[in-house]
């Protein structure tokens, strides 16, 4: 299993920061340890992420970046859904692009709106079978 340490290793200062930002008060506390510390260490003012990620951008923007911190670290994840119209219930796994650093997924806001009416929803339906 990989250690946070390593991962911290491998993050620009921008990603750093918006980890920070956006998932620290979810992490158990040896994790926030270890973040704050990184932090540290990079010079990076916790009383001013805002106007650091504000700043600061990624060193390269040629990939596919995350909408809301730009980082272009990436994972799949499994999600168990149901979907239920009317009396009728249907079971099913999606995957979702998710980024690793904020957790936010356009594919899930996407996927969210696709089931929201009856159109959408046999729309939706047609495309899982």
């Amino acid at each position: 299993m990989v250690k946070l340490n390593d991962i911290i290793e491998q993050l620009e200062d921008f990603e750093l920061a918006a980890l920070y930002f956006y998932r620290f008060s979810g992490l158990m506390d040896d994790s926030k340890q270890k973040v704050l510390n990184a932090l540290k260490e990079r010079n990076i003012d916790v009383n001013k992420i805002e106007k650091y990620l504000q700043k600061h951008t990624p060193s390269s923007t040629n990939q596919d970046v995350c909408p809301r911190c730009l980082s272009n670290k990436f994972y799949l994840s499994l999600e168990n859904q149901e979907v239920t119209f009317s009396q009728s219930t249907t079971k099913y796994e999606t995957r979702f692009k998710t980024c690793m650093i904020c957790l936010y997924s356009e594919d899930k806001g996407i996927h969210e709106k696709e089931k929201s009416n009856l159109f959408s929803f046999v729309n939706f339906l047609s495309k899982r079978k």
